[in-house]
């Protein structure tokens, strides 16, 4: 269990409203496990220690040892109450050995990181620690038609990518993209699959008097169709022809992250503000849904419920979270040790992952 510094009369508003101790240059990794802690699914599968049902026949390997290093953690920040803040540093003996393990050996060194790339890592590791393989069967009738051969394909797909490694956390976390180049010269269409547990927003630069970027408009440049010039096409083969590239979503996980592309690869910041609805209303991702796909997601109402924000400039910044108690359903700044109490959550500027949970009204109609 991790150390902890305790308040002497805590308060029940309080209850899991716990800081994280900066580790020498760690705020990049404490926004994101805050904001990622008040998913209540994933939160309640670790609390409730439906995890070690995952591990305990697995040999110790430094994935499996991250997942109960997490595990440890989240005991402690929700036992916790404000003012109290946690030392991560059980967490970071397990987390370091993972990240070297990975090719992340950036991670050891005491210095600012990617909030966003952290988040990846983590998801991507607890998944692999608990990971077994298992019997995925697709039972259909044979494909007539071109949706039932989408379908069927993504079936297949899904179980290339998570029939050897499926976890709790794979119906949680991931998602699937659907690629699709069609030849504009015969039209035969082929498509490819890809699995993600993030979708990139890209954000254009601050322009005078031009309106802000919303939700909406960055998923349509984010999903904006590509033309390829000189595409082999097999059909038309010698021939070099030209293709569209058309990428829409297949499948939504259940927890939604969306990561403003603010760093551009010439090391740079964009700063523009983000118009984003509040924390109140909902949002549907369904106009970027494959037409033939048949999955619930297409149709899912989501909610904000935290999310990490990077102040300053590029490489010598700061990162926060911002995120909303599954307890009181409050809103609440984390920034390293100290914990604010926020009227309501604030997207601007500042904003880089947002993080997306199903609506509780949307399930309750």
């Amino acid at each position: 269990m991790e150390e902890a510094s305790q308040p002497k009369t805590p308060h029940s508003m309080d209850k899991g409203v716990t800081g994280l101790a900066n580790m020498r240059n760690t705020c990049y990794l404490n926004a994101a496990l805050q904001a990622l802690r008040h998913n209540t699914e994933i939160s309640a599968f670790f609390l409730e220690g439906r995890h070690e049902q995952w591990i305990q026949k697995k040999p110790s390997t430094p994935k499996v040892e991250l997942v109960r290093g997490y595990a440890d953690l989240l005991k402690s920040l929700w036992s916790g109450s404000k003012p109290a803040y946690v030392r991560p540093q059980g967490f970071l003996q397990t987390m370091m050995p993972a990240a070297k393990a990975a090719g992340f050996d950036h991670f050891v060194v005491p210095a600012q990181h990617d909030s966003h790339e952290f988040l990846v890592f983590l998801l991507d590791q607890l998944h692999e620690g608990m990971a077994e393989e298992v019997n995925i069967d697709i039972r259909r009738a044979p494909p007539e038609t071109e949706k039932d051969r989408d379908i069927h394909n993504a079936l297949e797909a899904w179980k290339r990518f998570f029939g050897k490694q499926y976890s709790p956390l794979t119906e949680m976390v991931y998602g699937l993209l659907q690629i699709t180049l069609t030849c504009q010269t015969c039209k035969k269409k082929v498509s490819n699959w890809e699995t993600f547990n993030c979708l990139k927003l890209p954000i254009p630069t601050k322009t005078e008097g031009a309106a802000l970027p919303t939700l909406d408009s960055m998923l349509k440049e984010d999903f904006k169709d590509e033309t390829i010039e000189g595409y082999a096409c097999d059909t038309c083969k010698p021939e070099r022809t030209t293709a569209v590239r058309s990428t829409r979503i297949w499948r939504l996980p259940r927890m939604v992250c969306l990561v403003v592309k603010r760093f551009t690869p010439d090391g740079k910041k964009i700063h523009t503000p983000i118009d984003f609805p509040p924390a109140a209303e909902t949002i549907q991702f369904t106009q970027f849904f494959s037409e033939n796909s048949p999955e619930p997601s297409r149709n899912q109402l989501y909610q904000s419920f935290a999310a990490v924000d990077h102040h300053g400039s590029a490489g010598s910044g700061h990162y926060v979270a911002q995120a909303k108690s599954p307890l009181t359903d409050a809103w609440h700044l984390f920034d390293d040790e100290t914990a604010h109490d926020m009227s309501e959550p604030r997207f601007g500027e500042q904003t880089y992952i947002i993080f997306l949970k199903p609506s509780v009204a949307a399930a309750e109609a």
